[in-house]
Protein backbone atom coordinates (compact mmCIF):
# COMPACT_ATOMS: atom_id res chain seq x y z
CA UNK A 1 0.00 0.00 0.00
CA UNK A 2 2.96 2.37 0.88
CA UNK A 3 4.64 1.81 -2.28
CA UNK A 4 1.48 2.36 -4.24
CA UNK A 5 0.77 5.74 -2.15
CA UNK A 6 4.42 6.74 -2.96
CA UNK A 7 4.17 6.20 -6.89
CA UNK A 8 0.71 8.04 -6.99
CA UNK A 9 2.33 11.20 -4.82
CA UNK A 10 5.35 10.85 -6.97
CA UNK A 11 3.08 10.88 -10.51
CA UNK A 12 1.40 13.79 -9.16
CA UNK A 13 4.22 15.48 -8.87
CA UNK A 14 5.80 14.94 -12.30
CA UNK A 15 2.55 15.77 -14.03
CA UNK A 16 1.89 19.32 -12.59
CA UNK A 17 5.63 20.15 -14.06
CA UNK A 18 8.97 20.52 -13.00
CA UNK A 19 8.98 23.78 -11.21
CA UNK A 20 6.59 21.60 -8.70
CA UNK A 21 8.74 18.27 -8.54
CA UNK A 22 11.68 20.82 -8.13
CA UNK A 23 10.29 22.41 -5.02
CA UNK A 24 9.28 19.29 -3.50
CA UNK A 25 12.64 18.00 -4.14
CA UNK A 26 14.71 20.42 -2.56
CA UNK A 27 12.09 20.72 0.17
CA UNK A 28 12.62 16.65 1.16
CA UNK A 29 16.41 16.42 0.46
CA UNK A 30 16.77 19.92 2.53
CA UNK A 31 14.71 18.25 5.35
CA UNK A 32 17.04 14.24 4.48
CA UNK A 33 20.41 15.91 4.45
CA UNK A 34 19.99 18.31 8.10
CA UNK A 35 18.53 15.00 9.68
CA UNK A 36 21.39 12.59 8.18
CA UNK A 37 24.26 15.71 9.39
CA UNK A 38 22.54 15.88 13.03
CA UNK A 39 22.27 12.32 13.39
CA UNK A 40 26.06 11.83 12.18
CA UNK A 41 27.06 14.49 14.25
CA UNK A 42 25.52 13.23 17.50
CA UNK A 43 26.83 9.64 16.94
CA UNK A 44 30.98 11.26 16.31
CA UNK A 45 30.45 13.89 19.65
CA UNK A 46 29.09 10.57 21.53
CA UNK A 47 32.51 8.58 20.12
CA UNK A 48 34.70 11.07 20.97
CA UNK A 49 38.55 11.47 19.58
CA UNK A 50 39.68 8.64 17.56
CA UNK A 51 42.63 7.40 16.13
CA UNK A 52 43.03 7.26 12.40
CA UNK A 53 40.79 4.89 10.65
CA UNK A 54 42.56 1.90 8.47
CA UNK A 55 40.80 0.23 5.70
CA UNK A 56 40.70 -3.52 5.87
CA UNK A 57 41.71 -5.63 3.76
CA UNK A 58 38.86 -7.57 1.97
CA UNK A 59 40.38 -8.66 -1.07
CA UNK A 60 38.82 -8.36 -4.69
CA UNK A 61 35.80 -9.77 -4.31
CA UNK A 62 34.93 -6.98 -0.97
CA UNK A 63 36.04 -4.34 -3.02
CA UNK A 64 33.55 -5.34 -6.41
CA UNK A 65 30.42 -6.12 -3.83
CA UNK A 66 30.51 -2.55 -2.58
CA UNK A 67 30.94 -1.04 -6.10
CA UNK A 68 27.70 -1.29 -7.11
CA UNK A 69 26.00 -0.39 -3.80
CA UNK A 70 28.53 2.63 -3.99
CA UNK A 71 27.63 3.36 -7.46
CA UNK A 72 23.89 3.22 -6.64
CA UNK A 73 24.14 6.08 -4.03
CA UNK A 74 24.76 8.69 -7.15
CA UNK A 75 22.21 7.21 -10.05
CA UNK A 76 20.29 10.54 -10.79
CA UNK A 77 23.02 13.01 -9.98
CA UNK A 78 23.23 13.31 -13.95
CA UNK A 79 19.19 13.52 -13.77
CA UNK A 80 19.52 17.54 -14.86
CA UNK A 81 20.53 16.74 -17.94
CA UNK A 82 17.25 15.87 -18.97
CA UNK A 83 15.86 19.14 -18.13
CA UNK A 84 18.06 21.26 -20.94
CA UNK A 85 14.91 22.16 -23.02
CA UNK A 86 13.44 23.43 -19.95
CA UNK A 87 16.39 25.09 -18.53
CA UNK A 88 17.45 28.66 -18.36
CA UNK A 89 20.82 29.01 -19.74
CA UNK A 90 21.08 25.14 -19.84
CA UNK A 91 24.65 24.86 -21.10
CA UNK A 92 25.96 26.58 -17.87
CA UNK A 93 23.18 25.39 -15.26
CA UNK A 94 23.02 21.50 -16.18
CA UNK A 95 26.78 21.55 -15.90
CA UNK A 96 27.05 22.87 -12.47
CA UNK A 97 24.00 21.40 -11.06
CA UNK A 98 25.32 17.88 -11.83
CA UNK A 99 28.82 18.67 -10.69
CA UNK A 100 27.67 20.02 -7.44
CA UNK A 101 25.63 16.96 -6.94
CA UNK A 102 28.05 14.65 -7.49
CA UNK A 103 30.52 16.44 -5.04
CA UNK A 104 28.00 17.35 -2.46
CA UNK A 105 27.37 13.76 -2.11
CA UNK A 106 30.30 12.47 -2.09
CA UNK A 107 30.91 14.47 0.68
CA UNK A 108 28.09 13.12 3.10
CA UNK A 109 28.73 9.49 1.79
CA UNK A 110 33.03 10.14 3.60
CA UNK A 111 30.91 11.49 6.37
CA UNK A 112 28.51 8.49 7.26
CA UNK A 113 31.20 6.22 6.15
CA UNK A 114 33.46 7.40 8.39
CA UNK A 115 31.21 7.65 11.36
CA UNK A 116 30.32 4.68 10.75
CA UNK A 117 33.69 2.90 10.79
CA UNK A 118 34.77 4.66 13.36
CA UNK A 119 31.84 3.81 15.53
CA UNK A 120 31.76 0.32 14.97
CA UNK A 121 35.11 -0.08 15.76
CA UNK A 122 34.41 -1.76 19.14
CA UNK A 123 31.62 -3.77 18.39
CA UNK A 124 32.14 -7.37 17.96
CA UNK A 125 32.94 -7.96 13.75
CA UNK A 126 32.82 -4.16 12.99
CA UNK A 127 30.90 -2.28 10.14
CA UNK A 128 31.03 -5.19 7.84
CA UNK A 129 29.33 -7.58 10.66
CA UNK A 130 25.96 -5.22 11.02
CA UNK A 131 22.82 -5.19 8.76
CA UNK A 132 22.32 -2.03 10.04
CA UNK A 133 25.13 -0.23 11.43
CA UNK A 134 23.61 2.96 12.12
CA UNK A 135 20.96 1.09 14.30
CA UNK A 136 23.56 -0.49 15.84
CA UNK A 137 25.69 2.25 16.75
CA UNK A 138 22.53 4.61 18.16
CA UNK A 139 22.12 1.59 20.39
CA UNK A 140 25.52 0.93 21.39
CA UNK A 141 25.92 4.84 21.91
CA UNK A 142 22.58 4.82 24.05
CA UNK A 143 20.51 7.02 21.16
CA UNK A 144 17.96 4.44 19.96
CA UNK A 145 15.87 6.98 18.95
CA UNK A 146 18.35 8.64 16.25
CA UNK A 147 17.92 5.09 14.02
CA UNK A 148 14.03 6.27 13.74
CA UNK A 149 15.16 10.06 12.25
CA UNK A 150 17.44 8.29 10.07
CA UNK A 151 15.21 6.20 8.88
CA UNK A 152 12.45 9.43 8.29
CA UNK A 153 15.09 11.21 6.82
CA UNK A 154 16.43 8.11 4.45
CA UNK A 155 12.92 7.59 3.22
CA UNK A 156 12.10 11.38 2.35
CA UNK A 157 15.68 11.24 0.54
CA UNK A 158 14.01 8.10 -1.76
CA UNK A 159 10.55 9.98 -1.77
CA UNK A 160 12.94 13.19 -3.62
CA UNK A 161 15.31 10.82 -5.56
CA UNK A 162 11.99 8.41 -7.17
CA UNK A 163 11.06 12.58 -8.48
CA UNK A 164 13.98 13.00 -9.25
CA UNK A 165 14.69 10.23 -11.47
CA UNK A 166 10.39 9.72 -13.07
CA UNK A 167 11.34 13.33 -14.33
CA UNK A 168 13.97 12.40 -16.10
CA UNK A 169 12.49 9.31 -17.44
CA UNK A 170 9.59 10.71 -18.85
CA UNK A 171 11.34 13.47 -20.73
CA UNK A 172 13.66 10.54 -22.36
CA UNK A 173 10.06 9.07 -23.61
CA UNK A 174 9.12 12.24 -24.83
CA UNK A 175 12.35 12.70 -27.19
CA UNK A 176 11.99 9.38 -28.14
CA UNK A 177 8.73 9.02 -28.93
CA UNK A 178 8.91 12.57 -31.04
CA UNK A 179 12.27 11.07 -32.83
CA UNK A 180 10.30 8.33 -33.47
CA UNK A 181 12.44 5.61 -31.55
CA UNK A 182 9.16 5.01 -29.51
CA UNK A 183 5.60 5.41 -30.34
CA UNK A 184 4.97 8.59 -31.43
CA UNK A 185 1.90 8.92 -28.36
CA UNK A 186 4.84 9.25 -25.78
CA UNK A 187 5.87 12.70 -27.45
CA UNK A 188 2.47 14.07 -26.46
CA UNK A 189 2.19 16.79 -23.63
CA UNK A 190 -0.87 17.83 -21.36
CA UNK A 191 -2.74 20.77 -22.59
CA UNK A 192 -2.49 22.64 -19.59
CA UNK A 193 0.54 21.43 -17.47
CA UNK A 194 2.61 21.15 -20.27
CA UNK A 195 4.25 17.94 -18.85
CA UNK A 196 4.76 14.36 -20.83
CA UNK A 197 1.56 13.34 -19.33
CA UNK A 198 1.37 9.84 -21.51
CA UNK A 199 5.02 9.10 -20.64
CA UNK A 200 4.25 9.44 -17.01
CA UNK A 201 1.21 7.48 -16.42
CA UNK A 202 2.63 4.75 -18.96
CA UNK A 203 5.60 3.90 -16.74
CA UNK A 204 5.00 5.48 -13.11
CA UNK A 205 2.24 3.30 -12.11
CA UNK A 206 3.31 0.27 -13.45
CA UNK A 207 6.82 1.07 -11.60
CA UNK A 208 4.80 1.11 -8.50
CA UNK A 209 2.84 -1.53 -9.53
CA UNK A 210 5.29 -4.13 -10.22
CA UNK A 211 7.59 -3.25 -7.12
CA UNK A 212 4.01 -3.45 -4.89
CA UNK A 213 3.16 -7.26 -6.53
CA UNK A 214 6.87 -8.26 -5.96
CA UNK A 215 6.92 -7.11 -2.55
CA UNK A 216 2.91 -8.40 -1.74
CA UNK A 217 4.65 -12.45 -3.07
CA UNK A 218 6.60 -12.31 0.36
CA UNK A 219 10.01 -11.10 -1.52
CA UNK A 220 11.98 -9.32 1.75
CA UNK A 221 12.28 -5.71 1.02
CA UNK A 222 16.33 -5.49 1.45
CA UNK A 223 16.57 -8.15 -0.86
CA UNK A 224 14.43 -6.47 -3.77
CA UNK A 225 16.34 -3.57 -3.14
CA UNK A 226 19.94 -5.16 -3.43
CA UNK A 227 18.75 -7.17 -6.49
CA UNK A 228 17.31 -4.00 -8.26
CA UNK A 229 20.47 -2.01 -7.10
CA UNK A 230 23.05 -4.10 -8.50
CA UNK A 231 21.05 -4.87 -11.45
CA UNK A 232 21.13 -1.14 -12.08
CA UNK A 233 24.36 -0.30 -10.97
CA UNK A 234 25.37 -2.74 -13.81
CA UNK A 235 23.33 -0.96 -16.06
CA UNK A 236 24.46 2.89 -15.52
CA UNK A 237 28.00 1.28 -15.72
CA UNK A 238 27.19 0.04 -19.27
CA UNK A 239 24.91 3.42 -19.83
CA UNK A 240 27.96 5.82 -18.53
CA UNK A 241 30.52 4.08 -20.88
CA UNK A 242 28.35 4.36 -23.56
CA UNK A 243 28.09 7.94 -23.61
CA UNK A 244 31.73 8.11 -23.49
CA UNK A 245 32.37 6.71 -26.36
CA UNK A 246 29.59 8.41 -28.20
CA UNK A 247 30.13 11.72 -27.33
CA UNK A 248 32.85 12.34 -29.22
CA UNK A 249 31.41 10.91 -32.74
CA UNK A 250 28.34 13.15 -31.66
CA UNK A 251 29.94 16.59 -31.35
CA UNK A 252 32.17 15.84 -34.42
CA UNK A 253 28.81 15.33 -36.28
CA UNK A 254 27.85 18.82 -34.88
CA UNK A 255 31.37 20.21 -35.62
CA UNK A 256 31.94 21.07 -31.87
CA UNK A 257 35.00 18.30 -31.43
CA UNK A 258 37.83 19.17 -28.71
CA UNK A 259 40.68 17.43 -27.80
CA UNK A 260 39.93 18.37 -24.24
CA UNK A 261 36.52 16.67 -24.97
CA UNK A 262 38.26 13.34 -26.69
CA UNK A 263 40.71 13.25 -23.77
CA UNK A 264 38.27 13.29 -21.12
CA UNK A 265 35.92 10.78 -23.13
CA UNK A 266 38.62 8.11 -23.48
CA UNK A 267 40.24 8.45 -20.02
CA UNK A 268 36.69 7.86 -18.42
CA UNK A 269 36.00 5.49 -20.82
CA UNK A 270 39.03 3.03 -20.34
CA UNK A 271 38.47 3.24 -16.33
CA UNK A 272 34.61 2.78 -16.76
CA UNK A 273 35.22 -0.88 -18.62
CA UNK A 274 37.91 -1.67 -16.33
CA UNK A 275 35.22 -1.10 -13.48
CA UNK A 276 32.74 -2.78 -15.58
CA UNK A 277 34.99 -5.85 -16.19
CA UNK A 278 36.38 -6.27 -12.92
CA UNK A 279 32.82 -5.79 -11.27
CA UNK A 280 31.53 -8.25 -13.40
CA UNK A 281 34.39 -11.22 -12.68
CA UNK A 282 34.20 -10.94 -9.15
CA UNK A 283 30.91 -10.31 -7.40
CA UNK A 284 28.47 -12.74 -6.43
CA UNK A 285 25.23 -13.62 -7.56
CA UNK A 286 23.03 -13.52 -10.95
CA UNK A 287 23.22 -9.98 -11.22
CA UNK A 288 25.23 -9.92 -14.23
CA UNK A 289 23.18 -12.80 -16.05
CA UNK A 290 20.12 -11.16 -15.55
CA UNK A 291 21.58 -7.47 -16.97
CA UNK A 292 22.86 -9.74 -19.97
CA UNK A 293 19.27 -10.66 -20.70
CA UNK A 294 18.66 -7.17 -20.16
CA UNK A 295 21.01 -6.16 -22.22
CA UNK A 296 20.29 -8.63 -25.40
CA UNK A 297 16.45 -7.09 -25.16
CA UNK A 298 18.26 -3.87 -26.18
CA UNK A 299 20.78 -4.98 -28.72
CA UNK A 300 17.29 -6.24 -30.53
CA UNK A 301 15.77 -3.42 -30.00
CA UNK A 302 18.42 -1.77 -31.45
CA UNK A 303 19.05 -4.21 -34.37
CA UNK A 304 15.15 -3.40 -35.36
CA UNK A 305 15.81 0.14 -34.90
CA UNK A 306 18.61 0.25 -37.55
CA UNK A 307 16.71 2.31 -40.21
CA UNK A 308 18.28 5.70 -41.94
CA UNK A 309 15.70 7.26 -41.15
CA UNK A 310 15.25 5.91 -37.49
CA UNK A 311 18.45 6.30 -36.38
CA UNK A 312 18.98 10.07 -38.48
CA UNK A 313 16.26 11.35 -36.14
CA UNK A 314 18.14 10.75 -33.01
CA UNK A 315 19.33 13.92 -31.46
CA UNK A 316 17.09 16.47 -33.97
CA UNK A 317 14.42 17.10 -30.68
CA UNK A 318 16.37 19.36 -28.97
CA UNK A 319 18.54 22.55 -30.76
CA UNK A 320 20.49 25.29 -29.26
CA UNK A 321 18.88 28.75 -29.61
CA UNK A 322 20.95 31.92 -28.57
CA UNK A 323 19.30 32.24 -25.10
CA UNK A 324 20.99 28.66 -24.32
CA UNK A 325 24.27 30.07 -24.32
CA UNK A 326 26.03 31.10 -21.23
CA UNK A 327 26.16 34.56 -22.32
CA UNK A 328 22.87 34.41 -23.90
CA UNK A 329 24.31 35.53 -27.23
CA UNK A 330 25.27 33.83 -30.43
Amino acid sequence: MATLLLGALVTVCVLRGVRLSAQVVLVTEAVSISLMLVVFALLLIRVGPVSPVSAPDRGFGGIAAGVLPALGAFIGFEAATSFGVEARRPFQSVPRAMQWTAALCGVLYLVAAYTQTVGLRSVPGGLAAQHEPVAVLAAAQHLPWLSYLLDFGIAASFFACATTVSNALARLLLSMGREGILPRRLGATHPRFRTPHVAVLSTIPAIALAAAVLLSAGIPPDQLFTTLVNVAGFGYLIAYLLVCVAAPAFLYRIGELTRGAVAAAAVAAALLAALTLFTMSTVDGPYPLVFAVLAACGLAWFGWLRRPRRLAAIGIYDETTATDLLDGRP
